[in-house]
């Protein structure tokens, strides 16, 4: 049996990290074992990464 933890929307593996914004249900970005999820999609370049995670930064600033 997996190891999983309850997030509302769902389970996740252990040793993530979930970013979602405001009340969203949806997360925006998963950092797991796998590698970076961005809007469900795996991101494999460092460039986009670091691009996308910046981008999400800004967003989360912008609803606070």
């Amino acid at each position: 049996m997996e190891n999983t933890n309850n997030i509302k929307s769902g389970s996740t593996p252990p040793n993530s990290f979930i970013f979602k914004v405001g009340e969203a249900s949806e997360p925006v970005i998963i950092i797991d074992q796998q590698g970076f999820w961005y809007k469900g999609e795996l991101v494999e370049d460092a460039g986009e990464v670091y691009r996308m995670f910046k981008e999400f930064i800004g967003s989360a600033n912008e609803d606070h």
